[in-house]
């Protein structure tokens, strides 16, 4: 393990930094507060040794430092046995554990060290496993975005299916009338769809190319449903019965132009569509009667 010792004392330093070193640790050596900030700033060292009293920083005053800069990091204080309670005011700070000065045994300095190694590998672990965790937990979230956004869909088509569209008429009349605008609704027929769809199977998605053709005329704030097999359904928000007319001109003036309904090239029959429009809240103030108002346009 990489351990910053600091102290002023080069004997202390030596005697320390030869104990850490034959028990396998890389040990770098500071001999003031600065020093040790400076050093730990380049590259944050995952324990750092420093003694309680630096003539230009005291330990203190590094550890906070230090923690400011890194949380996993540890710090174990060097302190004299009249300054215990400076030392437990550093572990206040942040500080792992102390170490009193003078002491005899050097291998209660192997069993701090020990002890504090221990605790940065489970940290870590534990860090990386909350991270496996946070990740695994996001792919779930995406996968059910993507279960969800599938499950609104019909699948020949890649439109929004009616269950969405039941959905979003709930929504569409809470905002209206929450805020008093107007929306309107298309109820689209689409003729002979059926037979066209069977005479060009394999060769077009129909529906699908359908609604292409209508999304490119349409703004993105509208809402294209596949209603049922041959029927579609347009949902305009914040739009009145004129603007709702404007609309269906431009989906008529598609139908004339575009291939999507189909042309000579693949014609024994060609789609047209029939459309019925219905306006919140002159023809209904609920969904059944703005889609039954819709249909009875046709």
């Amino acid at each position: 393990m990489r351990i910053l010792l600091v102290n002023e004392e080069d004997y202390v330093r030596n005697a320390i930094s030869h104990i850490l070193m034959y028990d396998g640790h890389e040990v770098t050596e500071a001999s003031s507060g600065r020093e040790a900030f400076d050093l730990f700033f380049s590259a944050p060292f995952p324990l750092i040794i420093a003694d309680l009293n630096l003539a230009d920083m005291d330990g203190l005053e590094l550890t906070r430092k230090i923690k400011d800069i890194s949380q996993e990091s540890e710090v174990i204080i060097i302190t004299s046995s009249s300054s215990i309670d400076s030392a437990v005011e550093a572990m206040r700070s942040g500080a792992y554990d102390y170490l009193i000065k003078n002491f005899e045994d050097f291998e209660l300095i192997n069993d701090k060290v020990k002890r504090a190694a221990e605790k940065i590998r489970l940290n870590r672990e534990n860090r990386e496993l909350m991270e496996k965790l946070k990740q695994a937990h996001k792919g779930l979230q995406e996968e059910f975005r993507s279960l969800s956004t599938l499950a609104m869909r019909d699948s020949e088509s890649g439109l929004y299916n009616s269950e969405y569209f039941q959905e979003r008429l709930l929504i569409e009349l809470k905002r209206s009338k929450r805020h008093n605008h107007k929306f309107s609704l298309l109820f689209i027929d689409l003729e002979p769809f059926i037979r066209y769809s069977e005479e060009h199977k394999g060769e077009r998605n129909g529906i699908g190319d359908v609604g292409k053709c209508f999304k490119e005329t349409l703004r993105r704030t509208d809402v294209i449903i596949r209603y049922s097999d041959d029927k579609m359904v347009v949902l305009l928000p914040e739009t009145p019965k004129d603007g709702a007319y404007t609309v269906v001109e431009k989906l008529r003036k598609a139908e004339e132009e575009s291939p999507c309904f189909g042309d000579e090239q693949y014609s024994m029959s060609r789609v047209t569509i029939n459309i019925g429009v219905s306006t919140y809240p002159e023809d209904g103030e609920e969904g059944t009667d703005l889609l039954r108002s819709a249909i009875a346009v046709l």
